[in-house]
């Protein structure tokens, strides 16, 4: 009979820490611990937002110093966002049927989010992401649409005859056995056929000569011993990130990006992508045609460091909690 009244008793306390245990994960939404442990690309969207909805700016100036690069970036963010005034013209034009209004953002607000950012990180942007980002536009009451006409003006891509997009960073020469040659400067890799086999075009709509789908961007960094490389659509949900060694083409790491919906190298929607590095970590600056990103991936193994994004929506949140 002791028995089982203990193994009732564990039951209850069981059941007990189960329910606390739920009670203080939901209770502990809108902080950052909660931003940090989200992985799905839509929770981490309301997550930032709550975080944010419920914080004075006094506490958006002290998670700007936050330890996390996610917290921090986020924040200098949101003093952008809080910079910009939404006047009555247009607001009386959100409430209205149609296409919403485009409103500049706080302009003096957006270089020091770029300072931020350089300082933050100690690497310099890419050029056209900063000139973009310091002329953006938004749309509705959120401001988490962007548009942002600077990047549509000079996208860092090349289309070649074989109908890949470039980075103008880049030249690319495919090789007699399927694989392609990537030149960065005087460094150059092989990148297998395997890394982008389900990239080609469909057999009846191959014009000689095409060797990718339309709307295939490549962007790579690479020093004297590894290669890092994506082949992104123009209208991501996500993207593979690889690590090969530059001179064997071994993989070392592969690893998955992302999630950040909307981009397309033509009808006026762009998604690029460009690398710095920083000691051990990659840092990847990216736009596409509604919002803008930075991701921190370690070199060693491409776990993630931190994660920015304007927006986070996803067609493939499977994806990104892995």
């Amino acid at each position: 009979m002791s028995r089982i009244l203990q193994s009732a008793a564990a039951a209850t306390v069981l059941g007990a820490l189960t329910v606390c245990a739920a009670f203080q994960k939901s209770n502990d939404e809108g902080t950052t611990e909660h931003v940090l442990r989200t992985y799905n690309l839509t929770d981490r969207g309301d997550s930032v937002a709550k975080l944010f909805e419920k914080s004075s700016a006094e506490q958006v100036q002290e998670y700007k110093s936050h330890p996390h690069n996610t917290i921090a970036l986020h924040a200098a963010w949101d003093e952008v966002k809080r910079a910009t005034r939404i006047g009555p013209k247009y607001r009386e034009e959100i409430d209205k049927e149609g296409p919403e209004p485009q409103f500049k953002m706080d302009r003096r607000a957006l270089q020091r989010f770029l300072g931020f950012v350089e300082g933050r990180l100690q690497v310099a942007p890419p050029g056209w992401w900063q000139d973009a980002v310091g002329r953006a536009y938004a749309y509705g009451n959120d401001l988490s649409a962007l548009w942002l006409p600077g990047h549509n003006k000079k996208m860092p891509y090349s289309k070649t005859e074989f109908g890949l997009h470039v980075h103008n960073q880049l030249s690319v020469e495919p090789l007699a056995d399927g694989a392609l040659e990537v030149i960065s400067g005087n460094l150059s890799c092989r990148i297998p056929a395997k890394y982008f086999d389900d990239l080609k075009p469909d057999e009846d709509a191959t014009k000689p000569g095409i060797l990718f789908k339309d709307d295939i961007g490549l962007s790579a960094w690479m020093d004297d011993e590894r290669c890092v490389f994506t082949f992104h659509g123009g209208a991501d949900a996500g993207f593979s990130l690889h690590c090969i060694d530059r001179k064997s083409s071994k993989e070392i790491w592969s690893t998955y990006v992302g999630g950040h919906l909307f981009g397309g190298f033509g009808g006026g929607f762009f998604h690029s992508v460009e690398f710095r590095r920083q000691g051990d970590a990659l840092y990847i600056f990216g736009m596409c045609g509604t919002l803008f990103y930075i991701e921190g991936v370690s070199l060693k193994d491409g776990s993630s460091l931190f994660h920015f994004g304007t927006a986070y929506e996803s067609l493939d949140d499977e994806q990104s909690e892995k």
